[in-house]
């Protein structure tokens, strides 16, 4: 589904609450989010995303996700 530009996937409640929709945007279609939301990797690849996983069944515990752990990035 698309609006105004963006791409929408749409994810269960399971993914949500393991911060599969948790990511940081580190350029043009690419991000980094934890490991292991199988499906929601998946689906960002199909649509053209480079995800880098990392390993966060320690960091998720603390209740949040790799967007939420970080500052803003100048970037060009």
């Amino acid at each position: 589904m698309t609006s105004e530009g963006f791409q929408f996937i749409e994810v269960t409640d399971y993914e949500r609450h393991m911060r599969g929709t948790n990511l940081v945007a580190i350029g043009p279609r690419k991000a980094v989010g934890y490991a292991g939301i199988d499906r929601v990797k998946s689906l960002l690849i199909q649509n053209g995303v480079d995800l880098i996983e990392i390993e966060g069944s320690e960091l998720i515990r603390g209740g949040e996700g790799p967007h939420c752990m970080t500052a803003p990035m100048p970037r060009d």
